[in-house]
Protein backbone atom coordinates (compact mmCIF):
# COMPACT_ATOMS: atom_id res chain seq x y z
CA UNK A 1 0.00 0.00 0.00
CA UNK A 2 2.85 2.36 0.83
CA UNK A 3 4.32 1.91 -2.68
CA UNK A 4 0.95 2.72 -4.28
CA UNK A 5 0.66 5.95 -2.26
CA UNK A 6 4.19 6.97 -3.19
CA UNK A 7 3.46 6.32 -6.87
CA UNK A 8 0.21 8.33 -6.69
CA UNK A 9 1.97 11.20 -4.96
CA UNK A 10 4.83 11.27 -7.49
CA UNK A 11 2.33 11.10 -10.36
CA UNK A 12 0.39 14.05 -8.96
CA UNK A 13 3.59 16.07 -8.54
CA UNK A 14 4.64 15.27 -12.13
CA UNK A 15 1.24 16.37 -13.50
CA UNK A 16 1.47 19.59 -11.47
CA UNK A 17 5.02 20.34 -12.68
CA UNK A 18 4.13 19.64 -16.30
CA UNK A 19 1.04 21.83 -15.99
CA UNK A 20 3.06 24.68 -14.47
CA UNK A 21 5.62 24.62 -17.25
CA UNK A 22 3.05 24.57 -20.04
CA UNK A 23 2.45 27.75 -22.00
CA UNK A 24 0.42 30.24 -20.05
CA UNK A 25 -2.97 31.30 -21.38
CA UNK A 26 -3.99 34.90 -21.76
CA UNK A 27 -7.45 36.40 -21.83
CA UNK A 28 -8.49 39.84 -23.01
CA UNK A 29 -9.84 42.01 -20.18
CA UNK A 30 -11.45 45.44 -20.23
CA UNK A 31 -10.58 48.00 -17.55
CA UNK A 32 -12.72 51.01 -16.54
CA UNK A 33 -14.10 51.38 -20.09
CA UNK A 34 -10.72 52.95 -20.92
CA UNK A 35 -8.57 50.14 -22.31
CA UNK A 36 -8.21 46.41 -22.77
CA UNK A 37 -5.23 44.09 -22.77
CA UNK A 38 -4.42 40.40 -22.64
CA UNK A 39 -3.83 39.24 -19.06
CA UNK A 40 -2.25 35.94 -17.99
CA UNK A 41 -5.19 33.91 -16.66
CA UNK A 42 -3.67 33.18 -13.25
CA UNK A 43 -3.12 36.86 -12.46
CA UNK A 44 -5.50 38.40 -9.94
CA UNK A 45 -6.21 41.92 -8.74
CA UNK A 46 -3.66 42.57 -5.99
CA UNK A 47 -5.10 45.84 -4.76
CA UNK A 48 -3.72 49.31 -4.90
CA UNK A 49 -0.13 49.35 -3.71
CA UNK A 50 0.58 52.28 -6.03
CA UNK A 51 -1.87 55.13 -5.37
CA UNK A 52 -1.43 56.34 -8.98
CA UNK A 53 -2.23 52.98 -10.57
CA UNK A 54 -5.61 52.43 -12.10
CA UNK A 55 -5.19 48.69 -11.72
CA UNK A 56 -2.59 46.24 -10.39
CA UNK A 57 -2.58 42.52 -11.12
CA UNK A 58 -0.14 39.75 -10.36
CA UNK A 59 0.64 36.20 -9.47
CA UNK A 60 2.87 36.11 -6.39
CA UNK A 61 3.85 32.44 -6.90
CA UNK A 62 5.09 33.19 -10.42
CA UNK A 63 6.40 36.61 -9.35
CA UNK A 64 4.81 38.13 -12.45
CA UNK A 65 2.99 41.47 -12.18
CA UNK A 66 1.60 44.44 -14.05
CA UNK A 67 0.02 47.79 -13.32
CA UNK A 68 -1.50 50.51 -15.47
CA UNK A 69 -1.31 54.21 -14.74
CA UNK A 70 -3.09 56.75 -16.86
CA UNK A 71 -3.39 60.49 -16.93
CA UNK A 72 -4.56 63.10 -19.36
CA UNK A 73 -2.04 64.35 -21.87
CA UNK A 74 -2.49 67.85 -20.43
CA UNK A 75 -1.17 66.68 -17.04
CA UNK A 76 1.84 64.88 -18.45
CA UNK A 77 4.77 67.22 -17.84
CA UNK A 78 7.81 65.13 -18.82
CA UNK A 79 6.78 64.39 -22.39
CA UNK A 80 10.31 64.95 -23.75
CA UNK A 81 12.19 62.72 -21.31
CA UNK A 82 10.50 59.33 -21.01
CA UNK A 83 13.74 57.64 -19.93
CA UNK A 84 14.03 59.85 -16.82
CA UNK A 85 10.32 59.39 -16.17
CA UNK A 86 10.77 55.61 -16.47
CA UNK A 87 13.66 55.57 -14.00
CA UNK A 88 11.55 57.41 -11.45
CA UNK A 89 8.50 55.20 -12.12
CA UNK A 90 10.47 52.00 -11.51
CA UNK A 91 11.30 52.95 -7.94
CA UNK A 92 8.14 54.88 -7.04
CA UNK A 93 6.39 51.65 -6.11
CA UNK A 94 9.00 50.72 -3.51
CA UNK A 95 7.27 52.18 -0.46
CA UNK A 96 10.30 52.58 1.80
CA UNK A 97 12.75 53.99 -0.75
CA UNK A 98 14.92 56.62 0.91
CA UNK A 99 16.88 59.18 -1.12
CA UNK A 100 20.14 57.28 -0.61
CA UNK A 101 18.55 53.93 -1.57
CA UNK A 102 16.88 55.61 -4.54
CA UNK A 103 20.26 56.91 -5.77
CA UNK A 104 21.86 53.47 -5.32
CA UNK A 105 18.97 51.80 -7.13
CA UNK A 106 19.18 54.28 -10.00
CA UNK A 107 22.84 53.40 -10.39
CA UNK A 108 21.91 49.70 -10.56
CA UNK A 109 19.60 50.13 -13.57
CA UNK A 110 20.70 48.20 -16.63
CA UNK A 111 18.96 49.58 -19.74
CA UNK A 112 18.28 46.80 -22.22
CA UNK A 113 16.30 48.52 -24.97
CA UNK A 114 14.18 51.49 -25.95
CA UNK A 115 11.73 51.04 -28.82
CA UNK A 116 9.39 53.51 -30.49
CA UNK A 117 6.49 51.83 -32.27
CA UNK A 118 2.75 52.02 -32.87
CA UNK A 119 0.26 49.79 -31.05
CA UNK A 120 -3.37 49.85 -32.19
CA UNK A 121 -2.86 53.25 -33.87
CA UNK A 122 -1.32 54.79 -30.72
CA UNK A 123 2.32 55.95 -30.63
CA UNK A 124 4.11 53.75 -28.09
CA UNK A 125 7.53 53.86 -26.44
CA UNK A 126 8.71 50.67 -24.76
CA UNK A 127 11.58 50.65 -22.27
CA UNK A 128 13.10 47.40 -21.08
CA UNK A 129 15.40 47.45 -18.10
CA UNK A 130 16.73 45.36 -15.28
CA UNK A 131 17.44 46.34 -11.71
CA UNK A 132 18.82 44.62 -8.67
CA UNK A 133 16.60 45.81 -5.80
CA UNK A 134 18.34 44.56 -2.64
CA UNK A 135 19.88 41.55 -4.40
CA UNK A 136 16.61 40.64 -6.10
CA UNK A 137 17.07 41.13 -9.88
CA UNK A 138 13.86 42.21 -11.62
CA UNK A 139 13.15 42.70 -15.35
CA UNK A 140 10.79 45.51 -16.30
CA UNK A 141 9.05 46.40 -19.52
CA UNK A 142 7.30 49.74 -19.39
CA UNK A 143 5.19 50.86 -22.33
CA UNK A 144 3.88 54.40 -22.78
CA UNK A 145 0.89 54.77 -25.09
CA UNK A 146 -0.16 58.23 -26.20
CA UNK A 147 -3.70 58.66 -27.50
CA UNK A 148 -5.29 61.97 -28.41
CA UNK A 149 -6.26 62.79 -24.79
CA UNK A 150 -4.62 60.14 -22.59
CA UNK A 151 -1.20 58.81 -21.67
CA UNK A 152 -1.19 55.20 -20.46
CA UNK A 153 1.73 53.52 -18.71
CA UNK A 154 1.79 49.71 -18.68
CA UNK A 155 4.41 48.39 -16.26
CA UNK A 156 5.06 44.64 -16.55
CA UNK A 157 7.71 42.98 -14.42
CA UNK A 158 8.99 39.56 -13.43
CA UNK A 159 11.89 38.24 -11.40
CA UNK A 160 14.93 38.13 -13.71
CA UNK A 161 15.47 34.37 -13.48
CA UNK A 162 11.98 33.86 -15.02
CA UNK A 163 12.35 36.23 -17.97
CA UNK A 164 12.74 33.39 -20.49
CA UNK A 165 9.47 31.90 -19.33
CA UNK A 166 7.48 35.17 -19.33
CA UNK A 167 9.14 37.34 -21.99
CA UNK A 168 6.68 36.31 -24.71
CA UNK A 169 3.73 36.93 -22.37
CA UNK A 170 5.09 40.34 -21.40
CA UNK A 171 5.24 41.25 -25.09
CA UNK A 172 1.75 39.88 -25.67
CA UNK A 173 0.41 42.13 -22.93
CA UNK A 174 2.24 45.17 -24.32
CA UNK A 175 1.14 44.66 -27.92
CA UNK A 176 -2.46 43.77 -27.02
CA UNK A 177 -3.06 47.08 -25.21
CA UNK A 178 -5.94 48.91 -26.86
CA UNK A 179 -7.82 52.06 -25.91
CA UNK A 180 -11.60 51.52 -25.88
Amino acid sequence: MNTVLKFAYLSAVMVLLIGCSANARYENKHFENLFSLDVEETMVDIGNHDPYALTEYGNTLKEFYFKVIHETVDHYQERNNLQKFTEKAVFDHYVNTTKSRYAANMASLDWISNVDTVVHKMPCTIHELKTDESGYPIRYKIAYYMSKNELYQLHVWVIEKRINRFNEGMNQMIYSFKEI
